[in-house]
């Protein structure tokens, strides 16, 4: 496959030297032969190397020689959506072959009854998984953690795009990364990434009937009490509090030290040791 084959397939303006596609990636991983998008015109010109997705409206901003520029009419994630779903069908993740046996074999972990556990997977020594728990592919869970009853770790978040009166789902081939001696409490899901990985840091401990939204990156040391939904890509600091029922818009920043009250819902980014109280969240320094 190759960049004139995506622009004739999707009647794509193409700018650049016809580039060969083996691969896709996100922003942070921009290589040749890499398929990207974007829709932001600060990451836009940013990038240096592959063939991009992008809205038509960028096609006057500076461009660089060593990448292959697919300008889009409609969104540049839908195409890039499509693109995955029509070409890349051998990378979608199979999330029905249990590879249980393979670690229950390691006598330094503790797993309970009906646990599911997908390929590529790996869970460090001194680590409980409890009944009814199912954990997808690519997932790594650190040393001494705890995942409670009936939570789920790897699953597909919603992320999807509409096509006119049609919703396309963007598929998710990331995966999610677990630190040491964090604990799950029951029936919580932790989303994975849609290209890169969901991180929990090391210490943090989620409460019940919690949701960490596709791409989020949790801290160290975090307390996340009972009913928190974080949106997709929401960034949390180390050290942060989240009181029962609290949630995050997608894409927001949490500093460092900071308390999120009961039922705030948090729409913009909080820096560092402040306290985030009320809907929409009023954010005010710490005393």
């Amino acid at each position: 496959m190759n960049s004139e084959l995506i622009s004739n397939t999707y009647s794509l303006n193409h700018v650049g030297s016809i580039q060969e596609v083996d691969r896709f990636g996100s922003l942070e991983n921009e290589e040749q032969r890499v398929l990207l998008w974007t829709k932001s015109k600060q990451l836009f010109l940013k990038v240096k190397k592959g063939v991009l997705l992008a809205p038509q409206s960028f096609s006057n901003l500076k461009l660089e020689d060593e990448v292959t520029y697919l300008f889009c009419e409609k969104s540049p994630r839908l195409i890039f959506a499509k693109v995955l779903n029509d070409f890349f069908k051998e990378n979608h993740l199979d999330d029905f072959k249990n590879c249980i046996d393979i670690h229950r074999s390691n006598t330094k972990i503790t797993i309970g009854e009906n646990v599911f556990i997908g390929e590529n997977v790996t869970i460090g020594d001194g680590t409980q998984i409890l009944h009814n728990t199912s954990i997808f592919s690519n997932s790594v869970i650190g040393k001494d953690c705890l995942i409670n009853t009936n939570c789920s770790i790897s699953t597909p978040g919603l992320g999807c795009e509409f096509d006119g009166d049609r919703i396309v789902k963007f598929p998710q081939f990331g995966g999610v990364v677990i630190g040491d001696r964090v604990e799950l409490g029951p029936n919580t899901t932790i989303r994975r990434g849609a290209l890169d990985n969901t991180i929990v840091g090391s210490g943090t401990l989620v409460g019940s009937l919690s949701n960490i939204g596709h791409n989020c990156r949790l801290g160290e040391n975090c307390v996340l009490t009972s009913q928190i939904a974080l949106g997709g890509s929401t960034i949390i600091g180390d050290k942060v509090f989240m009181g029962i029922n609290s949630s995050t818009k997608n894409k927001v920043v949490i500093g460092n030290d900071v308390t999120v009250g009961m039922g705030a819902v948090v729409v913009k980014d909080v820096p560092d040791n402040s306290l985030a109280i009320g809907v929409p969240a009023k954010i005010t320094p710490k005393k």
